[in-house]
């Protein structure tokens, strides 16, 4: 090379390093990425076998999974595994399955490891074969298929480790591509990725990137980093228009800018032994919101498509929602914007759209993390950090750091458990805290981290009427009030003296009217509401004077209950009373209360906590999930633990809304934190198909004697006669978000005059139809309600 070319070519290449690193913007942003929640599929699920080659969506809607033991279609599901069969000429040619594509007939084509290429022919469900023939010019190249790719015009390019093959999908015949200088791999194509202009990138096994113009067959090189072995080796490619290509090979994620003449370095990021410049890279992907998406041997990557920002995801033995392994082989992003992640053990599946439900529990294994998972009561402190009180003491949650602090109140031994079984918290004077507890109430000092128990303080004159404190409540006046199991006590703040509020048998009306007290809140007109578990106490703003609520039948506009669990106080002057039968309203106008149940949609009519968010919604906790109240209509939104909530069951008291619009709520397995302004739907509505006919509960083959003369998915019409008098059919919703929440209706024209709604279930029987034609009709929502109106149908006719 002349020194002017050699200058031009080192030019040349500082440019391209210097694109890749605009490009990649590669800020290291290390994170555990625990606000990610995994789904996984094993062989315990169906999957035929764990390591997962290949996802591919086709265009009726199925998940097909290469694996080492046979091809997988999934349908949200039920898993149908397609394997070689030596006793069925028209089964897979081989097990191992690599890549999957379809062609624009619908047929989908299968390579293996070792044995050719398959179709698989949806009307007969067999597989025909194609092999290398050394006597067949027009026969593949090589029996290992490494990948399959459909360009713009339909035709279907097939790399093998021995030449790239143009396959005419209607002449079945394949062309082939070689390059003479077969040194360093250049015939080894490993993956097809498209190029500018009708050009195919091609990533081969030892010779780096080449840019392929099928119009005159010329190739284009780009070798791998020459002081990287190992580089040349590529594994995956993803191209991103103008702004380059992405390349992954054995030796770490690189990049070839657009107008680059050399591969250069990808993005820098570590993470403790984790290094993407190092590490073999075996998929790349892209997202819908413009995140990037790299899978290599050692954890999933996460790039931020704006910042550049880099989170590394990884397998977490004791995080059931963590990936299922680090070795990651494959990704794919469907239609319902659920991301699929091929691993070593296993599928997981990330739904990009999920409800940011975050979630926070005790992890053995992690001392910063929450120390116990029973959640009961928050406090937030003027720095924005979150007190958590569970039955395992007083967690700081520093929210900077993401790390958790445990205090206890007592260390001894199990005869004082109850000191630590945290009820309730509040502020008190001079930056403390009052801590409730089931061993009596206590002042806690965040900077030496020092509990004193209420009673042992000059401060703190005279005993509580019971040691349990389930609730405490500062009044507009300053007053203390701490609701026990045993009567109602105040620390007047005025006078110091501890005084007691009790139910009095011989004056019910006008005492509270149960001692046992579960909550408190204080309204705008300066009254104190009092929930205990035998009604609701209103006390006066003069502290004087109770009025007393109880359900009553003969009294419309009573409260639906006599366990009061939750209080919020409104604007307005109502106040929202959470009961063990609904929520109610009261309307301080008429002074009488009205009712929002599991019949306007809530999951479940305990409720155990009230939080209004910034724009005036409710959000309550239950015994079955979370519900979100507009109040004005009483429309409700429930959500449970499909859609991210650590469990299902909440705790009594156990919410608070914080300075940041943010709402928190503690349950059994530690607690859930959100934005509700980033609580939004999935608008996309899902595909349909039949999945199965049956008759007489057996699934009917396909064959010419047979009613299905091709799968039920493809088929128009169905015929049969008045013997078979009992048929079903199966379908599934193909939105892969929360599959468990698809909802169906089925109509059967001749029969039905309106939509039947079947909720969940995704299979109708019929018996004795009298001889007629019929239409048989399904539509489906997702999880989140978008219906897909035009749903499915199949002809039926039943013969004389």
């Amino acid at each position: 090379m002349t020194t002017l070319g050699h200058r031009l070519w080192l030019h040349a290449l500082l440019v391209a390093f210097l694109a890749a690193c605009i490009l990649l913007q590669a800020t290291p942003s290390v994170s555990a990425g625990n606000s990610l929640r995994f789904q996984s599929l094993q062989i315990e699920d169906g999957l035929s076998q764990s390591s997962v080659y290949d996802c591919f969506q086709d265009s009726r809607g199925f998940l097909w999974l290469a694996t080492e033991d046979g091809l997988n279609r999934y349908d949200g599901y039920e898993f149908k595994v397609f394997r070689y069969d030596p006793t069925n000429q028209n089964s897979l040619s081989y097990s191992y399955v690599s890549r999957t594509c379809e062609d624009d007939n619908g047929g989908l084509w299968v390579g293996t490891f070792g044995q050719g290429l398959n179709r698989y022919d949806y009307r007969n469900e067999r597989f025909s074969h194609f092999k290398h023939s050394a006597t067949d010019p027009n026969s593949i190249s090589n029996d290992n298929v490494n990948d399959v790719y459909k360009d713009a015009s339909g035709m279907l390019w097939v790399a093998t480790s021995r030449g790239l093959n143009l396959l005419d999908p209607v002449t079945k015949k394949f062309e082939h591509f070689f390059w003479s200088e077969n040194n360093e791999g250049r015939n080894d194509i490993r993956v097809i990725e498209a190029g500018p202009q009708g050009k195919l990138w091609l990533g081969t096994g030892g010779a780096g990137v080449a840019l392929f113009d099928p119009a005159d067959g010329t190739c284009e090189r780009y070798a791998g980093i020459p002081d990287r072995p190992g580089s040349g080796v590529i594994t995956a490619l993803l191209d991103l228009g103008d702004r380059g290509l992405w390349v992954g090979t054995e030796q770490g994620l690189h990049a070839l800018p657009q107008g680059a003449v050399q591969v250069v370095p990808g993005p820098r990021f570590q993470s403790g032994t984790f290094d993407l410049a190092a590490v073999s890279v075996a998929a790349l992907a892209k997202d819908h919101h413009g995140d990037f998406w790299v899978g290599t041997i050692a954890g999933l990557v996460q790039v931020n498509g704006l910042s550049g920002d880099c989170t590394l995801h990884v397998s977490e033995p004791f995080r059931s929602t963590s990936l299922a392994a680090n070795e990651v082989s494959s990704l794919l992003l469907d239609r319902s914007h659920v991301l699929w992640v091929g691993t070593r053990y296993g599928i997981s599946l990330l739904d990009l759209d999920s409800k940011p439900f975050r979630g926070y529990a005790a992890n053995p294994i992690d001392d910063t993390s929450l120390a116990e998972n029973y959640v009961r009561c928050f406090l937030e402190d003027d720095d924005g950090d979150l007190w958590v009180g569970a039955f395992g003491g007083l967690d700081h949650w520093d929210r900077q750091s993401d790390k958790f602090t445990n205090y206890q109140v007592e260390t001894a031994g199990p005869h004082e458990i109850g000191k630590n079984h945290l009820y309730s918290l509040a502020r008190a004077q001079s930056g403390l805290l009052w801590v409730g507890t089931a061993d009596g109430a206590y002042l806690f000092d965040p900077a030496t981290g020092e509990f004193r128990q209420q009673g042992e303080d000059p401060g703190m004159p005279g005993e509580l009427t019971s040691e349990t404190v389930r609730a405490i409540c500062i009044d507009r006046r300053g007053d203390t009030w701490f609701g026990t199991s045993d009567g109602l006590n105040r620390l007047n703040r005025a006078t110091g003296e501890l005084e007691q509020y009790l139910h009095n048998p011989n004056a019910p009306a006008t005492s509270l009217c149960n001692d046992l007290v579960y909550t408190m809140t204080e309204d705008s007109f300066g009254n104190l509401w009092i929930g205990t578990i035998y009604g609701l106490s209103r006390l006066s703003p003069d502290r004087r004077h109770f009025i007393n609520y109880y359900p009553d039948a003969n009294l419309p506009g009573s409260v639906s209950s006599v366990e009061v669990l939750a209080l919020l106080p409104g604007a307005a002057g109502e106040v929202w009373v959470g009961t063990s039968a609904g929520l109610n309203r009261y309307d301080s106008a008429t002074d009488s209360f009205d009712l929002i149940s599991v019949r306007q949609g809530l999951p479940n009519d305990t409720i155990y906590a009230i939080v209004a968010d910034d724009n005036g919604q409710l959000w309550v906790s239950t015994n079955h999930g979370l519900a979100r109240v507009e109040p004005r209509t009483k429309t409700v939104r429930a959500f449970d633990h499909y859609d991210g909530l650590l469990s299902n069951e909440f705790n009594l008291g156990a919410s608070i809304g914080l300075q940041s619009g943010e709402l928190a709520f503690g349950n059994i397995r530690g607690f859930n934190i959100f934005n509700p302004d980033r609580i939004s739907d999935n608008d996309l509505a899902p595909e349909l198909a039949f999945t199965d006919f049956k008759l007489f509960n057996r699934s009917v083959a396909i064959g010419d004697d047979s009613p299905l003369t091709s799968h039920v998915s493809t088929v128009r019409e169905i015929t049969l006669s008045h013997q078979d008098y009992v048929f079903s059919f199966e379908f599934a919703a193909l939105h892969f978000a929360i599959p468990e929440k698809n909802r169906y209706a089925t109509k059967l024209e001749g029969v039905d005059e309106e939509w039947v709604d079947i909720g969940t279930r995704r299979m109708v029987a019929y018996n004795n139809l009298p001889p007629g034609d019929y239409v048989f009709r399904v539509k489906a929502a997702n999880c989140d309600g978008a219906w897909n109106e035009e749903g499915i149908s199949v002809n039926l006719r039943i013969t004389p």
